[in-house]
């Protein structure tokens, strides 16, 4: 509970470098008025998950792409937390970039971000009044996760989209609720 809260009033920016393009934020944070991006509530143990797909320029060997700023408010400090990094990457011909094997953590973080977006692709059909379609998207959802790894992650999500297509057919409005919350709860945290 709040006992395991150590970071209030979090936002994260996300800083484009030397031509890198930031394309998309797999988790679609609320932006702040300031253009950064608000998260939940930092807890002791809880890993985040943040997805995001960029576009690179040719660079140099190990040239900074893009900083990330964390920062927070702490009942133990007066002022303002921050914490910053720097992602680099090494250049690498195209056929070892095409010869590397897939990063299956990855993946999978994705693929449960892509989830959730979906979920709420879903709730927008049901607010349209469009239960087929919204039926379909959680089934097109489905497809994607069964062709993952079945991780203990990944049989959840795939446990919490098919209980949610059941209960789609028995009353859609509390169908809805539950894709809601659920959307609220991972768009942050990856489960």
């Amino acid at each position: 509970g709040l006992l395991s809260n150590f970071g209030y009033r979090v936002s994260i920016a996300i800083e484009e470098q030397n031509g890198s393009r930031l394309l998309d934020i797999f988790n679609d944070l609320p932006q702040t008025t300031n253009g950064t991006y608000r998260l939940s509530n930092l807890r002791y143990g809880q890993q985040l998950t943040i997805g995001v797909r960029l576009q690179l320029p040719p660079w140099n060997d190990h040239q900074e792409i893009m900083r990330v700023r964390l920062t927070w408010d702490s009942q133990e400090e007066q002022n303002r937390q921050e914490l910053n990094q720097s992602l680099t990457l090494p250049v690498k011909e195209q056929k070892e970039i095409n010869s590397m094997d897939r990063d299956e953590e990855v993946a999978e973080q994705l693929i449960l971000l892509l989830s959730n977006r979906e979920r709420r692709r879903a709730i927008a059909y049901l607010d349209s009044g469009d239960v087929q379609s919204a039926a379909a998207s959680l089934d097109i959802t489905d497809s994607r996760l069964s062709a993952m790894p079945q991780s203990p992650s990944i049989l959840r999500e795939r446990q919490l989209l098919a209980d949610k297509k059941r209960l789609l057919r028995l009353n859609r409005n509390l169908s809805r609720k539950h894709m809601y919350y659920e959307s609220l709860r991972s768009s942050v945290n990856v489960y």
